[in-house]
């Protein structure tokens, strides 16, 4: 099988693949079958069964939300935890206590013996103190036992009221001024805004005020403001209470986080999914009768009672037919494309190129799909129930298509992704007649773009087409109104503008990059003549450098008259002869008068240089790693003619020798697009009538008709593609610039392109041929 073919039908495969693989729903065409809100019942809707009216999703949601913001959170008072705090506590206090006595009796002893070992003791109880206390603290605290019991009851009294170990805060601004007030950096914490909570404690459930459940920081400054009353004359025995609090005081009271979740699922989970119920035989939509909301709901409702009770047999038929519906739509699709000739559209990378634009659309298409299907009801700003078919990005492969390619490639991608949309949104004819027309109006101006200031004028055509679309498609509907249209406009223009935005300043450099495609973006570039290789060629062969912009200037305008690419014909103008600034002082454009450096060659050794310009141009062009439609145009813009004048010269030198014209051929291969046709005609037309005496219009017009007429009969312009009316406009475009170039009036060619009866000229015209390579 042809090496082409097994690439065309691998690459449709891939595309219908994706396409059936990532189409959102598998029962979109079921759900085409309900009538939209706003239009007129062209026939009654009875309910064939009994079944249940489900809440809408958002509905659904809110009742959920509202049940479960309805219960408490749970705390629990750990007794386990109580105990065990107060217990260290009271031995904490007995040990200091025995500080105290320790001191009075080593105070009170004179025997060493045992004042040794008082102090051994004393050195033992406070090293198990420090672990908690300083040495000040334990010291004030030993000498006071009121003080330590004054202490004791009131942390009894904190443990015993409970010590949360959450900050339950109403806001965020109410939890910061906690955290700065107490110098903390970080804390557990809850955003709670109910008055009360559930405390679990000794086997009972109990309501409490949130203000009652306070953290370890909060309930310490009021427990110490409390009791610094007692010790208000000693600063050191208020610091030993504030000391012993902070080091003893720890939550008891423990937020139940997966209670509280499961509790708040369990409500949540109690609301009935249902509201309603439709008994079977129950006239849903009358005949004639505008369908409202809730008819379109009911309608949703038994559309999906019907598909659970008749099960997967349905659902799979309706994939099936799905999936053969996609499956032509990519062939025709790809067939399309392979019937759409063009210069710029030749090889299989090109039909890659094409294909995974393609791939990102659906991709993209599934991904947005996906984030507004998973999003909330309303988000941002738009109101509830908006339809958000018009943010999706279908401008994106048609955008690129016309871009890297050309419009009729466009207008083929505009096609597909219209269809594709509709059948998204529910086989919507209005959908892919409005998405069609929107893509057209914004690629028209994107067709043979120069600037990208001409992606913000085809945003802004592309968006009023849109609304002109909106509005006709409401109106269809019967649902014309602001609240209707404006989401819509604006989705629709957000999503053109960003489109074209990520086209333009990412998408498009990387096909170019991986595609080896060259858009008129990039020619904009090429054209440049600050480009590295046109400085060379202006500074090394200024003659060959004017030549080439006089070339383009003749070929460009004839281009636009044939449809061809007129800046991409301009651009292969520039850089078709950039060999001759290896060896410029052996072409004549390039040579001061009287000096040629061919008269001391032979005609074989000036044929291999005037033909090494073509090497040396294609070398060239890879070092300046120009793309490969440029650099075709070196060895085309010659094909494979002759070089005449070192022919002859041959010839005259070897009277007794036989010459084979096939060694003074250029190597080809013969133009393979209309541009570079265009470069070889306007080459020798421009060379030539630089070489003409007193040029005037007659002598012009039969230059141009004699090039053509060579050019054909020499077999050169067999693989462009031109037409013989082709060739009629390219005359009256190379006598329309040359009209220009010398300030003549010419008499155009009428009917053929090429008259039977020749104008008589007394002197004969110079033989066809491009002077700069031959002699001066």
């Amino acid at each position: 099988m042809n090496q082409r073919i097994v690439q065309y039908f691998a690459g449709w495969l891939v595309l219908a693949i994706f396409a059936v693989a990532l189409f959102p729903h598998p029962d979109i065409a079921i759900q085409a079958d309900i009538p939209r809100q706003g239009v007129i019942a062209s026939r009654p809707y009875i309910a064939p069964i009994s079944f249940n009216l489900p809440k809408s999703a958002s509905q659904l949601e809110r009742e959920r939300d509202a049940a479960a913001s309805k219960i408490d959170a749970v705390f629990e008072f750990n007794a386990d935890v109580s105990v065990r705090l107060v217990a260290n506590f009271h031995n904490t206090m007995d040990q200091i206590g025995q500080v105290g006595l320790l001191k009075t009796k080593i105070s009170q002893t004179s025997n060493p013996a045992t004042i040794e070992q008082l102090n051994q003791e004393l050195n033992n109880l406070q090293q198990q103190l420090s672990v908690h206390l300083s040495s000040t603290a334990i010291h004030h605290l030993s000498l006071h036992a009121g003080a330590r019991d004054t202490l004791t009851k009131t942390f009894e009294k904190i443990i015993m009221n409970g010590v949360s170990d959450i900050l339950l805060a109403s806001t965020s601004r109410q939890l910061n001024l906690y955290k700065e007030y107490h110098n903390l950096r970080e804390i557990k914490y809850l955003l709670y805004s109910k008055p009360t909570i559930n405390l679990v404690r000794d086997n009972k459930e109990i309501a409490l005020e949130v203000s009652q459940i306070r953290p370890r920081e909060a309930i310490i400054e009021d427990a110490f403001a409390g009791i610094q009353t007692a010790a208000i004359n000693s600063q050191g025995l208020q610091s030993a209470f504030y000391e012993a609090l902070h080091a003893f005081v720890e939550p008891n009271e423990f937020y139940l986080e997966k209670e509280t979740l499961a509790r708040r699922k369990a409500a949540a989970d109690q609301i009935n999914p249902s509201k309603g119920m439709v008994v079977k035989g129950m006239e849903i939509v009358a005949t004639g009768s505008i369908v409202t909301q809730d008819a379109v709901e009911k309608l949703q409702a038994l559309h999906l009672a019907l598909q659970q009770e008749e099960g997967k047999r349905s659902m799979l038929t309706t994939g099936l037919g799905q999936a053969l519906f996609l499956l032509v739509l990519t062939v025709l699709f790809c067939l399309s494309i392979l019937m759409v000739r063009s210069s710029q559209f030749l090889n299989i990378r090109h039909y890659w190129a094409i294909i995974f634009v393609h791939l990102v659309q659906i991709l993209v298409f599934y991904i947005m799909e996906s984030l507004v299907t998973s999003a909330d009801p309303g988000f941002l700003f738009f109101p509830e129930g908006t339809d958000y078919t018009w943010l999706q990005p279908f401008l994106l492969a048609p955008v690129l298509s016309t871009v890297l390619f050309n419009l009729r490639i466009g207008i083929l991608s505009a096609a597909f992704t219209a269809v594709h949309l509709g059948m998204q949104v529910g086989y919507d004819l209005a959908i892919v007649v409005g998405a069609f027309v929107a893509i057209l109006a914004t690629i028209y101006f994107l067709r043979q773009i120069r600037y990208r200031s001409s992606f913000m004028l085809a945003s802004v055509m592309g968006s009023l087409v849109l609304m002109v679309s909106l509005l006709v498609s409401l109106l269809l509907r019967n649902r014309l109104g602001w609240q209707d249209f404006w989401p819509g406009f604006v989705l629709g223009s957000l999503q053109i503008t960003i489109s074209l935005a990520v086209a333009s300043f990412f998408l498009i450099h990387l096909f170019e990059k991986i595609f080896g495609i060259t858009t008129n973006l990039t020619l904009i570039e090429l054209s440049d003549f600050n480009h590295p290789a046109l400085k060379r060629l202006s500074e090394r062969a200024p003659g060959s450098f004017h030549h080439s912009i006089m070339v383009g200037n003749l070929a460009e305008k004839a281009a636009t008259r044939i449809g061809a690419n007129p800046l991409l014909t301009r651009v292969i103008c520039l850089y078709h002869d950039i060999g001759k600034s290896e060896h410029p002082e052996f072409f004549t454009e390039n040579q001061k008068r009287g000096s040629n450096p061919h008269d001391l060659l032979e005609a074989h050794q000036s044929m291999e240089i005037i033909r090494g310009h073509v090497t040396d141009g294609l070398n060239l062009a890879q070092q300046y790693k120009l793309p490969d439609i440029i650099s075709a145009g070196i060895p085309e813009h010659h094909g494979s003619n002759i070089i005449h004048y070192f022919y002859s010269k041959a010839l005259r030198d070897n009277l007794n020798q036989e010459i084979s014209p096939e060694e003074f051929r250029y190597p080809g291969p013969r133009p393979q697009s209309k541009e570079t046709a265009l470069v070889m005609l306007a080459d020798s037309i421009e060379a030539t009538s630089r070489s003409m005496e007193d040029p005037d219009a007659t002598k012009l017009s039969r230059l141009v008709q004699d090039v053509i007429q060579t050019r054909l009969q020499e077999n050169q312009l067999r693989d462009s593609g031109l037409s013989i009316h082709d060739l009629e406009e390219i005359e009256i475009g190379f006598l329309q610039s040359l009209e220009g170039m010398y300030h003549t009036r010419i008499q155009y060619p009428e009917g053929v392109f090429i008259s039977a009866k020749r104008p008589t000229v007394k002197q004969p015209l110079p033989e066809v041929h491009t002077p700069s390579e031959s002699q001066a």
